[in-house]
């Protein structure tokens, strides 16, 4: 298995244990807040919730781990150009006008009419 492939793989198994981790964590702070859950419960989903971040983490490592060896070996794919930018965060594309607006501060300075 090439470079590449492995490093594509772990990216996906780093987007699901990343899914898994925000749904976790939105659990045990759900019910961290709720007056009439167990403390074995919130116990429980903290537990959950940490364990899916520790994943997370070994996966990242991993993958950052794979790109050093990439990096160290000189070894580019064919179509580096082409995985290269997929594989680097693009900007977000701007707000909706309607999402400009600061709740306590009113408009963005310098956002326009």
């Amino acid at each position: 298995m090439d470079i590449e492939t492995r490093l594509r793989k772990l990216e996906s198994r780093y987007r699901s244990a990343l899914s898994a981790t925000v749904g976790a964590k939105a659990n045990y702070l759900a019910l961290a807040g709720e007056p009439c859950a167990t403390p074995a419960a919130i116990e429980r989903a903290k537990s959950i919730w940490q364990q899916l971040d520790s994943r997370k983490r070994t996966i990242a490592a991993q993958m950052g781990e794979l790109e050093a060896l990439e990096d160290a070996t000189g070894w580019r794919p064919p179509t580096a150009e082409k995985s290269l930018s997929r594989r680097k965060h693009k900007a977000d594309p701007p707000l909706p006008r309607a999402f400009q607006y600061r709740l306590t501060l009113g408009p963005i300075v310098g956002s326009g009419p």
